[in-house]
């Protein structure tokens, strides 16, 4: 028996796997440690992530993030954040003890720089608990021109305690899709 899942809709439809790995090791002689972020993305045939038969596009997406942190207490989170128009948000969080949250509500804003490319910061709402996505100033992924500038930075809770001891995020905004106030 074969079960066909289509969402958001015939026309457009993903599957988005994605695995992290904390890595160590040498890179062109110099020592390196971070996350490492596989994702593949399945879609329709002749479907392009961002260009054809892209269920991003259905939703209106703004902004993608995606995130790792290790903090002090040995614990690391993995976190996907997404964002668009007509009341579409996904938030993802999973925990190395084992913990796996989903959001039911995920609300947010997206302030872009003078500039109206990239982004200042981004706020979240996940079921009420706030999170912010704040750029590295250095995280400006030169790319060429593109509507979703690729930018790194870190994601985390408002008001988090722990320290963290390592983190990545990196994720988009496409800034002519951000609400304007």
């Amino acid at each position: 028996r074969r079960v066909l899942f289509r969402s958001p809709g015939p026309e457009a439809a993903m599957l988005y796997l994605t695995q992290t790995w904390e890595v160590r090791g040498s890179l062109l002689g110099r020592g390196v440690s971070g996350f490492l972020f596989w994702e593949e993305a399945y879609m329709y045939p002749g479907g392009r992530l961002y260009l054809e038969k892209d269920a991003l596009h259905a939703v209106g997406y703004y902004s993608w993030y995606s995130a790792a942190t290790r903090y002090q207490d040995g614990t690391t989170e993995v976190a996907h954040l997404l964002l668009g128009e007509r009341s579409f948000g996904v938030g993802v969080v999973a925990s190395s003890t084992g913990e796996v949250t989903a959001a039911r509500r995920v609300t947010g804003t997206a302030t872009l720089d003078t500039d109206g490319y990239w982004h200042r910061g981004i706020d979240y709402d996940l079921d009420g608990v706030a999170w912010r996505c704040e750029p590295d100033p250095r995280g400006h992924m030169e790319l060429g021109p593109m509507p979703n500038p690729q930018q790194e930075g870190r994601l985390f809770r408002v008001g988090e305690t722990r320290a963290p001891l390592l983190h990545m995020a990196w994720g988009e905004v496409v800034s002519k899709r951000i609400p304007r106030s």
